[in-house]
Parts: structure tokens; sequence; C-alpha cells
């Protein structure tokens, strides 16, 4: 797949793009309350590692009481988790621009701060998502804190084609701000309009997956924090649910049968009594370890090319195929097992091959 590459005849956009911010920025700093609503929190206790982390969402326009308690099933999460919860009250700009201009605004505030007053994480969700499991901590589904290079997008991908941008992670750094802009910026930048029914998701999906940044993203698991819908079901202790527009005439019922049980506690279990802790920390184990196979693969290549000679096909397919599994196919154990493998076979087969080559090189010499 070719990478897309931002250059000098991309500035006059980017700068664009970079103005905009700047003028919401100063738009947000003199909005007032309605704008950007932060919940207190307070602490709570878990056997899991804590992380400072903020909830980001959005809701403006004409007032809908069912998506305002969505929103409010997530205050009690917080405040047994220490999470602040940041809500866009107003729209700044037509179209898919709000989302990613809005996050921007929460990055640049986070990055403005001393190193050690920082959130580390943002959670975007969707203000038609519910929050089901108050005691399950966001910190269950983040990378340890060792892997690298550093993630900077945990979503999911309910189609092959496009990420999901109902509810993802994003990791406090400056290359997130990047990614942000490249995203705002990439309709602009295309050949050709944009004929996307979702032209945000199709940006987001084009910079994840088609830049520089592809090594900083991870797509985990549906189940995790994507809020699958009730047409996919619930599973016992799903952290989130959520009712998009496609569930037509039955989306506002739905909601509201499960914001009663929302109330009632239904789905409230501990992460010590779930499968879930297990499954992240297995998926974040068999994505380091495919990462340091890749390592050495890539490390293998530029070996060879450093001393002027040419790898086996083999170890550049392998490579390639290891990098495609990680970049889209993390969650599939049988992928990178397989990507896996195939480096360490094809790393074995090369220094095999440089071997013979330096011995017909000795008996040439002769």
């Amino acid at each position: 797949m070719a990478m897309i590459a931002f250059n000098n005849k991309h500035r006059g956009g980017l700068l664009a793009i970079v103005l905009i911010t700047i003028f919401y920025l100063a738009y947000r700093e003199h909005a007032g309350p309605s704008a950007h609503r932060p919940i207190n929190t307070s602490s709570h206790r878990s056997t899991v590692p804590r992380r400072k982390i903020l909830k980001a969402s959005m809701l403006y326009g004409e007032a809908n009481p069912l998506l305002e308690q969505a929103l409010a099933t997530h205050t009690r999460h917080n405040e047994l988790n220490g999470y602040s919860m940041h809500i866009l009250r107003e729209e700044i700009t037509p179209g898919y621009w709000n989302k990613l201009a809005y996050l921007q605004s929460l990055l640049v505030t986070e990055l403005a701060k001393p190193a050690a007053d920082r959130a580390q994480w943002i959670l975007y969700t969707a203000p038609d998502t519910i929050l089901l499991n108050p005691l399950l901590p966001l910190e269950t589904f983040l990378p340890p804190t060792s892997l690298a290079p550093k993630p900077l997008f945990l979503g999911v991908r309910p189609t092959r084609d496009l990420p999901g941008t109902a509810s993802f992670f994003l990791q406090v750094h400056r290359d997130t701000l990047s990614l942000l802009v490249e995203t705002m910026a990439m309709p602009l930048l295309q050949a050709t309009p944009n004929q996307s029914p979702d032209v945000g998701a199709m940006a987001l999906g084009t910079v994840l997956n088609e830049t520089n940044f592809r090594n900083r993203v991870y797509y985990t698991p549906l189940h995790w924090f994507a809020g699958e819908g009730p047409s996919r079901g619930s599973r016992s202790g799903d952290l989130l649910i959520r009712f998009p527009p496609s569930l037509g005439g039955d989306r506002w019922r739905l909601m509201r049968d499960w914001i009663e049980k929302v109330a009632q506690g239904v789905h409230e279990i501990p992460v010590e009594g779930l499968k879930l802790g297990k499954e992240a920390e297995k998926f974040w184990g068999r994505v380091r370890k495919a990462r340091k196979t890749l390592s050495k693969g890539e490390e293998r290549v530029k070996d060879r090319e450093g001393r002027g000679a040419q790898a086996k096909d083999e170890l550049y397919n392998s490579v390639a195929f290891l990098e495609q599994a990680i970049a889209f196919d993390a969650e599939d154990e049988r992928a990178l097992k397989d990507g896996m493998e195939f480096v360490e076979a094809a790393v074995e087969l090369d220094v095999k091959a440089e071997k013979e080559e330096e011995q017909v090189a000795e008996r040439e010499d002769v």
C-alpha cells in the first residue's frame, strides 16, 4: 500500500487548518462553561494500574433529554475512576471539522501543561453511547507504557475499509496533534472531491492507514470499547453500548430501555470478575512480541543494505506481511503468529544466503 507524504505543496492547506484551530482555541477561551464543561471527579482504588485519562464528547443543537441521560451514565464511571469529562456544547463549524477541532483544543490544552500534570489519554465517545459498567476502568484496554513506537490512536474497524469514529482513544502527544491536523486537511488535498457519506471517517482512515502514522495505530477487538449496538447484543460487563441513527424508529425506545437497565446496575461487574483484563493483557503481549520480531527483520534489511548488499526477497516480503498484520489484524492471533514465523524463517534464510555469498567471494579471491 502506498504511503501518503505531506510536502511543500500542502503547506497552504495545512496553514489554513492551523489558523482555523487557533481561532477556535481563542473562541473556546471566551465561550463560557456551556462550550466546554468539565465534571469534577474523585479517585477510586483499583487493582488496575492508574493513568490520567479524560473523556470527550459533543452535544449541541436541539435539546434531547435521552442523549443528555446517555451522557449522564458516564458520571458514576468518572467519579469512581477519577476521569474528567469534557462536552462540546456549541457547534464551531459545519461538517466533520467540529470533532477534530475540539479534540485538537483538548490536546493543546494538555500539552501546554507541565508533563507531570497532563492527561495521558483522551477517550472520545459519541453522545448516543451509554456507559454500561462503571466498575470497568478504561486503563484495562490501554497498551503498556513500554510499547514502542508510542501508540497515538486506539480504535476499531467496524468495516474493513473505515475506522470507527464513535469511540476511540488518543494519546496526549504532539504527534497526535499532527495526526488530527492532517486528518482535517486530507479532504482539501485530494485531487477529486470525496463522495463518501462519511467524509470524517474516510479522512481519518486515510491518515491512519496510508501515512507514516500507520505504525502508531492499533485496531483493537470491537467489543472492548466500541459500543457495538443492541442489534449485535451486549456481553455481561461490557463497557459501552451505542445507539446509532441507523436503528431508525427503534433508536429512542431502545436507548430508553437501556438507560433504565443502567440505573438498575444490571451490567455492573468489577474488572476482576471479567475476562477482559486477561484478554487485553494477552492482546498487548502478542503485539509487543510481534513488534520485536518486526524490528528484527527491519534491522536485518538495514544491515544488509547498509553494506551494499541486497537481502533475499523473502525477507522483504515477510517484513511487509508482518507490518500489515500488526497494522490491520492485531486482534487476529493466527495472522500475527504466521507473520512472526515468516520473518524468523526469512531472517534465518537470509543469514544463510549471506554466508554462502561470502564463501563464494572467498573462493573467487583465491
